[in-house]
């Protein structure tokens, strides 16, 4: 049967179900006086017809009913949801034992027994009655409660699956008990194949055996732990890094339960590391050869480093900045900039750990200003710390107005987008824009949102290469795009290199909503790898098409790389060559100084050229010049060397030195000729008019022999001038080079048919090594002419001009061929005008051919 359950809440109402109507009345007007409402039956079935309409607060109930009895009612109210927690006070004459605990059996909450003391059944009521709230009371506060918690884990199971990081929790025994969702997204596994698995299930075996002491010892401190990373492997197979950071919990007895935590792919974090890492050290080595300024400044605002450029541009020396604080160099300073007023944003970026752009104005060593764009990098230890900053300064005195100029609007600029370096947009799967981020409009060239909507990005933001529907099929196909490079056009027609990252957003139903991407301009980075790509190209070809040999050498002579001038100059094969090393084709005798050379150069020590032999393939030596020099080639220090096969100019030397000898041997013979046939005669006729001197009879004889021996002596000291002027004339020594040549002219027209000109523009004299050379060489090309060209006329040019002296010579004789000259025994002559010349360090040009004369050309530098 159904129970009503209405009835009132300001006056507690008693149900009397007792069959003897005297008693009931009395109860029912005692009850009543205690401002109770009250209501009286005889018999079990008016009971139950009437709490089908009313339940009361409480019921008084005969044990022995007429018709029913009261074990049973009571039992039939207990029974029904609706009347359950109604009290029911038993009431009897019977004083059974049995009868009582069947009572509170059946959910009698009291017994009494008749006849009993008015006071007494009202004290029970009231207790049954005050009871009854307190548990109504009770049972409302735990409703709530439940309510309150069902909430509470509502939320927090909608914060955990919201949350870009995966949450779990583990038992003591580290297998999983529970995951977010988002172990889908990271790892590719539901939640349900994650329950049940330890982390060193999800881990390559390397990595579990490596983190299973660390885990371990975890659990046994009962600690937090923080920031742990680990690999993971998603189930697809790659490799996802994470950082794990959990918190333990306890039961009500302290006893550890297990762990709970959160994980977070940092697999991008790490790979962007590894790519600095990687380019950290080419930057560095781009440090040097940059045209900016570079300077490095540590904490303390002293100088760390500085770049080649900088040393250039300054006028300081290397050694005299090292050491030194910033604002000394760059100001006069002999404190900080900001403690004389000046902001200081070395100091800021320091503060800040942020990049600052700023125009400054420095000093050079000679105490000029100049007008310089900075850019202030910060460099950060782990903990984020600024230890270093790199300082680019860039000279803009030239254009130092026209900044002035647009320096307002870079501010605004700057203020605009200093926040905004990637551009992101949303757009429906038909192409039409409905959000683009003030990046992306910069981007494209649009100046607002709107001018950006009336781009279709159907027909006019993809290329040809790049349609948006091969985008629109693999976005649609995988659910999501990531790293997609591609080329899009901006609103004036330009195209530009981007890398797009998209997904697609959809409803409950499962249909596509939007498309919601990110955009990164990425034209600058593929122009750079452009120009890499030519440049090597450029080396590759300069490489191979060198006229000297090329060899890459490491620190222990094994070759990395060699041109083919160097090979077929030897006459070795590539594969020969490339199984050897340097040393083993020089001369043994000569290994030891290529190796202290090599030694030499890694300590960053300049070297002259080296001239050594090596061995070419059939086994002779072959002389060559070495210049050597430390590159970076892959990553590692190694020694290029340009080698230069020398043996030409080495016979070219040989036969200028035995040229020069012959010359000098050849005048030593002429200096004795001269002295036996010119000084020898008159000195013997001297002796003899001396002896004859002493057989005079008279004074006249004596006389005459006198003056004969006075004869012969002038005459031989005549000689000994004339002699002692071809081999020095006192005329080049008192009055220098151009007087001497034309007293040597002077002296041979009269013997020659020749006609001499010379002309000169010399002001002061030179050196007197130079003079002598000058006129030994003018000398031997005019007697060469005369004995041997039957020319007619020669021309003699003595030129000065700023710190050069020049000789040029011409006649119109018949000519020869100078280098079959030069190759034959009788061209000593010439050979040692060569040499004389390049004694000096000078240049000589000489020209000649059959019937077109002799040119030569000398220019020495004073």
């Amino acid at each position: 049967m159904k129970l009503h359950e209405s009835k009132k809440q300001d006056q507690l109402e008693i149900l009397i179900i007792d069959n003897e109507q005297t008693n009931s009345d009395i109860l029912t007007t005692a009850l009543k006086e205690q401002g109770y409402s009250v209501r009286s039956v005889t018999n079990g079935t008016t009971a139950l017809q009437y709490l089908t309409k009313k339940l009361p607060n409480l019921i008084l109930l005969e044990l022995n009913l007429p018709d029913i009895s009261g074990f049973e009612l009571c039992h039939n109210l207990k029974s029904d949801k609706k009347s359950c927690n109604i009290p029911v006070i038993f009431i009897s004459v019977s004083n059974s034992k049995d009868e009582k605990i069947k009572a509170f059996e059946v959910g009698g909450v009291d017994f009494i027994i008749k006849p009993f003391e008015p006071a007494e059944l009202f004290a029970r009521i009231k207790s049954q009655l005050q009871l009854q709230s307190l548990t109504k009371k009770l049972e409302q506060e735990i409703t709530d409660l439940k309510n309150k918690l069902k909430e509470r884990e509502a939320k927090f199971h909608n914060l955990i699956e919201i949350t870009s990081d995966w949450i779990w929790e583990v038992n003591t025994e580290g297998v999983y008990t529970f995951s977010n969702s988002r172990v889908k997204e990271i790892l590719g596994y539901t939640p349900k194949q994650i329950v049940g698995k330890t982390p060193f299930n999800l881990m390559p075996e390397e990595e579990a055996e490596k983190l299973a002491g660390k885990f371990l010892e975890i659990i046994n401190s009962k600690k937090p732990f923080f920031n742990l990373e680990n690999i993971n492997l998603h189930k697809n197979g790659k490799k996802v890094v994470l950082e794990t950071s959990g918190v333990p919990y306890f039961d009500y007895n302290g006893s550890l339960m297990g762990y709970r935590g959160i994980d977070r792919d940092i697999t991008k974090r790490k790979e962007s590391e590894e790519q600095l890492r990687q380019k950290e050290h080419y930057y560095r080595s781009l440090l040097y050869n940059m045209h900016e300024d570079i300077i490095v400044i540590d904490s303390n605002y002293q100088i760390t480093d500085v770049n080649n450029t900088f040393l250039v541009t300054s006028g300081h020396k290397r050694e005299k900045v090292i050491g030194k604080h910033c604002y000394e160099i760059s100001h006069g300073y002999n404190d900080p900039c900001y403690l004389h007023g000046e902001v200081c944003m070395l100091k800021e970026v320091f503060e800040t750990g942020e990049p600052r752009n700023c125009y400054h104005i420095h000093k050079t060593i000679k105490d000029v200003d100049v007008h310089v764009d900075i850019l202030l990098s910060p460099l950060k230890d782990d903990e984020g710390n600024v230890t270093h900053i790199i300082e680019t300064v860039r000279n803009i005195s030239d254009v130092f107005e026209a900044q002035e100029a647009l320096k307002k609007s870079e501010e605004e600029y700057r203020s605009l987008f200093e926040n905004t370096t990637i551009g992101i947009y949303r757009s429906t799967p038909e192409g039409k824009v409905l959000m683009a981020n003030p990046a992306l409009l910069m981007m494209m060239g649009c100046n607002n949102l709107n001018e950006f909507q009336r781009i279709s990005l159907v027909t006019d933001f993809y290329t040809k290469k790049y349609p948006r529907s091969y985008f629109k099929k693999n976005l649609e196909l995988y659910g999501e795009i990531n790293g997609l490079e591609s080329k899009w056009k901006k609103k004036d027609g330009n195209e530009i290199d981007i890398r797009q990252s998209a997904k697609i957003v959809r409803d409950s139903n499962g249909i596509a909503m939007y498309y919601e991407g990110w955009v990164e301009d990425i034209t600058a980075r593929k122009k750079a790898e452009k120009a890499l790509l030519e440049s090597e190209e450029k080396f590759r070809n300069l490489f191979n098409s060198s006229s000297d040999g090329i060899i890459i050498t490491d620190e222990n002579s094994n070759i990395l790389a060699f041109n083919e001038t160097l090979i077929n100059s030897l006459g070795f094969n590539e594969e020969y060559v490339r199984n050897k090393k340097a040393t083993d084709f020089i001369m043994p005798d000569q290994v030891d100084k290529v190796k202290q050379r090599i030694k030499t150069l890694y300590n960053n020590e300049s070297l002259l050229p080296l001239e050594i032999d090596i061995y070419n393939a059939a086994g002779m030596p072959v002389s060559v010049e070495i210049n050597s020099k430390i590159i970076e080639y892959e990553n590692k220090r190694s020694v290029l060397s340009i080698i230069r096969n020398i043996s030409d100019r080495k016979e070219a030397e040989r036969k200028i030195l035995n040229a020069v000898i012959e010359t000098e041997e050849h005048e030593r013979e002429k200096f004795a000729k001269d002295l036996h046939d010119g000084i020898g005669p008159l000195l013997s006729a001297s002796k003899i008019y001396s002896k004859s001197f002493q057989l005079c009879e008279n004074d006249e004889e004596r006389s005459q022999t006198i003056q004969k021996l006075e004869e012969t002596i002038d005459e031989a000291i005549q000689s000994v001038q004339e002699i002692s002027n071809n081999l020095s004339p006192h005329i080049l020594k008192n009055f220098g080079l151009k007087v001497a040549i034309e007293s040597f002219l002077k002296k041979i027209t009269d013997a020659s048919l020749i006609k001499f000109t010379i002309g000169s523009n010399f002001e002061k004299r030179v050196s007197e090594n130079i003079e002598i050379i000058l006129y030994r060489v003018t000398v031997e090309l005019i007697n060469n002419t005369i004995k041997h060209s039957n020319a007619n006329t020669i021309q003699i040019k003595l030129l000065q001009k700023e710190n050069n002296l020049f000789l040029h010579y011409t006649d119109d004789g018949i000519g020869f061929n100078i280098n079959e000259t030069l190759n034959k025994s009788t061209g000593m002559g010439l050979s040692n005008i060569y040499s004389r010349i390049r004694s000096l360090d000078g240049d000589i040009v000489m020209d000649s051919s059959k019937n077109r004369g002799l040119s030569v050309k000398i220019r020495i530098v004073l």
